[in-house]
């Protein structure tokens, strides 16, 4: 019985370098808030910076759903 869910050694390869591109944006994005947050005018900072804000859980959010629809198309893919 075959797996169904597994890809061949190309396609994960694929897939693991789409999951480095695609985290790269989202990388971007959280330092991106980190920053705005911490250069404000007479900031002290906390570790409470560090704690994603909504716009950054939003493309957390994103980077799961894209990930999860890469997976499905290289799968229907290889059925096909």
């Amino acid at each position: 019985m075959k797996n169904n869910l597994a890809l061949t050694k190309t396609q994960g390869d694929k897939f693991l370098h789409n999951l480095l591109l695609f985290l790269a944006p989202l990388g971007i994005l959280y330092l991106t808030t980190i920053i705005g947050v911490i250069s404000q005018p007479y900031h002290n900072f906390k570790l409470n910076d560090l704690i994603p804000n909504q716009v950054a859980v939003g493309g957390m959010i994103l980077y799961v759903l894209n990930t999860a629809l890469d997976y499905l198309r290289k799968i229907q893919a290889s059925q096909k």
